[in-house]
């Protein structure tokens, strides 16, 4: 799958989550399970447009100096490197193929911990899903259905709920969305009840949390 990115990066909300599930509540991985949310920075390095997920368990409130101490004394995470295969009109078109292939639910791990045994992503068996895969002014979402393919002899108790148990069909879906969320706060009044309060300040915070956020990610997807 290709995406087209701004020349100048870009920031958007990074969101996985899986569409469809293994049919197992013991196990987990129910459809509509998330592997998390993360912010995405999205910057040109050479002939690369590197994904940065940004540590936002950390942050300052403070001073520019305080913010900028504590953003260097936690670490992000660099997490893909994808090569730019164009470029015209202030406008990169990378390969996010890697990217979008990879095991963001952590089906592997999870059926490797319920000691079912050892999957992993068996490349030429997954697909772009086309029909749930499309590009919106303010979010783009891309849809993957990838096979998880046994190493060695599956065990546990997939055999009874799988037609072959050597190899495992999910969908993962991944959002790329704006991280300029308006949010807007309002006074308390005298008419409101205390836990409204509670959430207007939450809301407050919130929004001054967001207020270096940047616009709409701008990602546009061709598969």
């Amino acid at each position: 799958i290709l995406l087209e990115l701004p020349a100048d990066g870009t920031r958007a909300l990074f969101m996985t989550t899986l569409a469809t599930g293994l049919g197992s509540n013991p196990i987990g991985l129910d459809r509509g399970s998330g592997g998390g949310v993360r912010v995405a920075r999205f910057q040109k390095a050479g002939d690369r447009v590197l994904l940065t997920f940004e540590n936002t368990t950390y942050r300052s409130s403070g001073s520019v100096d305080n913010q900028r101490s504590v953003a260097e004394a936690f670490a992000n995470s660099t997490s893909a490197a994808l090569p730019i295969l164009a470029e015209e009109g202030g406008k990169l078109l990378v390969d996010a193929t890697d990217l979008v292939m990879r095991d963001w639910n952590e089906i592997g791990t999870t059926l490797a911990r319920s000691q079912q045994g050892q999957y992993a992503v068996a490349r030429d068996r997954s697909r772009i899903f086309k029909p749930y895969t499309k590009g919106f002014p303010e979010n783009t979402e891309i849809d993957v259905a990838l096979t998880f393919a046994a190493q060695g002899n599956p065990s546990g108790a997939l055999g009874r709920l799988i037609p072959d148990a050597r190899a495992l069909d999910f969908r993962q879906h991944i959002t790329c969305s704006s991280c300029q969320i308006p949010i807007s706060s309002r006074a308390w009044q005298i008419r409101a009840s205390a836990s409204w309060a509670s959430a207007s300040k939450t809301t407050t915070s919130r929004s001054k949390r967001s207020s270096n956020s940047g616009g709409p990610p701008d990602i546009a997807w061709s598969a």
